[in-house]
Protein backbone atom coordinates (compact mmCIF):
# COMPACT_ATOMS: atom_id res chain seq x y z
CA UNK A 1 0.00 0.00 0.00
CA UNK A 2 2.77 2.46 0.88
CA UNK A 3 4.46 1.91 -2.45
CA UNK A 4 1.24 2.69 -4.31
CA UNK A 5 0.77 5.86 -2.28
CA UNK A 6 4.34 6.82 -3.12
CA UNK A 7 3.65 6.21 -6.80
CA UNK A 8 0.50 8.35 -6.61
CA UNK A 9 2.47 11.18 -4.96
CA UNK A 10 5.14 10.95 -7.65
CA UNK A 11 2.54 11.03 -10.43
CA UNK A 12 0.77 14.00 -8.83
CA UNK A 13 4.08 15.86 -8.55
CA UNK A 14 4.81 15.12 -12.21
CA UNK A 15 1.35 16.40 -13.20
CA UNK A 16 1.90 19.58 -11.21
CA UNK A 17 5.31 20.08 -12.80
CA UNK A 18 3.91 19.63 -16.32
CA UNK A 19 1.01 22.00 -15.64
CA UNK A 20 3.46 24.60 -14.33
CA UNK A 21 5.64 24.20 -17.44
CA UNK A 22 2.59 24.56 -19.70
CA UNK A 23 1.56 27.79 -17.97
CA UNK A 24 5.08 29.24 -18.20
CA UNK A 25 5.23 28.22 -21.87
CA UNK A 26 1.94 30.02 -22.62
CA UNK A 27 3.21 33.17 -20.88
CA UNK A 28 6.49 33.07 -22.80
CA UNK A 29 4.68 32.57 -26.12
CA UNK A 30 2.52 35.64 -25.44
CA UNK A 31 5.63 37.68 -24.61
CA UNK A 32 7.43 36.40 -27.70
CA UNK A 33 4.47 37.28 -29.93
CA UNK A 34 4.41 40.76 -28.39
CA UNK A 35 8.16 41.17 -28.98
CA UNK A 36 7.69 40.08 -32.60
CA UNK A 37 4.94 42.64 -33.19
CA UNK A 38 7.02 45.40 -31.59
CA UNK A 39 10.26 44.61 -33.46
CA UNK A 40 10.43 46.83 -36.56
CA UNK A 41 13.41 44.89 -37.96
CA UNK A 42 11.70 41.49 -37.87
CA UNK A 43 11.18 39.96 -41.31
CA UNK A 44 7.61 39.17 -42.39
CA UNK A 45 8.20 35.45 -42.24
CA UNK A 46 9.64 35.56 -38.71
CA UNK A 47 7.84 33.47 -36.14
CA UNK A 48 7.47 34.08 -32.43
CA UNK A 49 9.75 31.10 -31.75
CA UNK A 50 12.72 33.35 -32.52
CA UNK A 51 11.94 35.34 -29.38
CA UNK A 52 11.38 32.38 -27.06
CA UNK A 53 14.00 31.67 -24.39
CA UNK A 54 16.27 28.73 -25.17
CA UNK A 55 14.74 26.46 -22.54
CA UNK A 56 11.35 26.62 -24.33
CA UNK A 57 12.53 26.11 -27.90
CA UNK A 58 11.59 22.75 -29.31
CA UNK A 59 9.66 21.75 -26.18
CA UNK A 60 5.95 22.23 -26.68
CA UNK A 61 3.41 21.80 -23.87
CA UNK A 62 2.56 18.16 -23.17
CA UNK A 63 -0.94 17.28 -22.12
CA UNK A 64 -0.48 13.58 -22.83
CA UNK A 65 1.74 13.15 -19.76
CA UNK A 66 -0.92 14.75 -17.58
CA UNK A 67 -3.69 12.59 -19.04
CA UNK A 68 -1.67 9.37 -18.75
CA UNK A 69 -0.72 10.07 -15.14
CA UNK A 70 -4.35 10.83 -14.28
CA UNK A 71 -5.41 7.49 -15.80
CA UNK A 72 -2.73 5.66 -13.80
CA UNK A 73 -3.81 7.40 -10.57
CA UNK A 74 -7.43 6.42 -11.20
CA UNK A 75 -6.40 2.80 -11.72
CA UNK A 76 -4.39 2.75 -8.49
CA UNK A 77 -7.27 4.30 -6.54
CA UNK A 78 -9.67 1.78 -8.06
CA UNK A 79 -7.40 -1.04 -6.92
CA UNK A 80 -7.45 0.45 -3.39
CA UNK A 81 -11.24 0.59 -3.52
CA UNK A 82 -11.57 -2.99 -4.74
CA UNK A 83 -9.31 -4.22 -1.94
CA UNK A 84 -11.42 -2.34 0.60
CA UNK A 85 -8.55 -0.11 1.73
CA UNK A 86 -10.26 3.12 0.77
Amino acid sequence: MKTRIGVIRFLLAEIEEEMDYNERYKREVKLAEKRLRNDPNAPEWAGYWRYLPDNFRGKRPRKSVIKQNAITIRRLLLSFYKEGQL
